[in-house]
C-alpha cells in the first residue's frame, strides 16, 4: 500500500526533468538573451514605423508575439531532444480534479497581485504595471490582439520556460520549495517592473508549487 500511495503521488506530481544545470542555466540564459535581442528588433521597427507616420500600435501588437516565440525556443528544443515534450509538460496528464486546485492558486495569486496593486495606489499613487492593451492598437481588433498575445501566448511561454523549464530543472538539484523560490525570483524580475516585483514573485512560486504538485 506505502509503494502504491507513492507510485500514485508520482503519477500526479510533475515528471523529474533530465537535463543537467548546463543545460538549465545555459537554456535560461539564451532564452533571456532572444527575447532581449527579439524586442530590441522590435522596438526598432515601432521607431521606424512612428517615424513613417503609421500605425505603431497596432504593429507592435502584431510584433510581440516574435519575442514570445524566440524565448520558447531554447526551453522546447532542449526539453525535446530529453524526451517527449507533450508528457514533461504534463500535458497528457489532465485530470479534472485538478481544477480546483488550479483555481484556488490562479485565484490566491491574482489576489495577491491585486491587493499589492491597491497598497501601491494607497501609499504612492503610482500603478505596479503600466496599461499595455494600448499597445495593440484601439478597437475590436486590438482587443482581441491584446487577448491573443498578453492571455494566450504570454503566459503559455512563462509556463513552459519558467515551470516546465527552469523549476523542472531546479527540482532536479534542490527541493521544490527552494526551486519555487528561485523560479518565482527570476520570472518577476524579467518583467521588469520593480513596483510590481512582490506580487509577481508570490505568483510565481504559487504557479511553481501548482506545477510541482498536480504535474500539468
Amino acid at each position: 500500500m506505502v509503494v502504491e500511495s507513492q507510485i500514485d503521488q508520482a503519477e500526479r506530481g510533475a515528471l523529474p526533468a533530465l537535463w543537467n544545470a548546463r543545460a538549465l542555466w545555459g537554456g535560461f540564459a539564451l532564452a533571456v538573451l532572444l527575447y532581449v535581442l527579439l524586442s530590441l528588433m522590435v522596438a526598432g521597427v515601432v521607431i521606424v514605423v512612428d517615424l513613417w507616420e503609421l500605425d505603431y500600435r497596432l504593429n507592435l501588437g502584431l510584433l510581440l508575439p516574435i519575442t514570445q516565440v524566440g524565448m520558447a525556443l531554447p526551453p522546447l528544443l532542449i526539453m525535446a531532444h530529453h524526451g517527449n515534450i507533450i508528457r514533461l509538460l504534463g500535458l497528457n496528464r489532465f485530470h479534472w480534479s485538478m481544477l480546483v486546485e488550479t483555481a484556488a492558486a490562479i485565484l490566491f495569486g491574482f489576489m495577491g497581485t491585486i491587493l499589492w496593486a491597491l497598497v501601491l495606489l494607497a501609499v504612492s499613487r503610482e500603478r505596479a504595471q503600466e496599461p499595455i492593451v494600448p499597445l495593440f492598437g484601439e478597437g475590436a481588433q486590438g482587443l482581441i490582439i491584446a487577448l491573443v498575445v498578453v492571455g494566450v501566448l504570454a503566459p503559455l511561454v512563462e509556463e513552459i520556460l519558467f515551470r516546465g523549464f527552469l523549476f523542472g530543472g531546479l527540482t532536479r538539484f534542490t527541493g521544490p520549495i527552494q526551486a519555487a523560490l528561485i523560479s518565482g525570483t527570476l520570472f518577476a524580475a524579467i518583467h521588469l517592473q520593480p513596483l510590481a516585483f512582490p506580487a509577481l514573485f508570490v505568483l510565481g512560486v504559487v504557479l511553481a508549487l501548482l506545477y510541482h504538485r498536480t504535474g500539468s
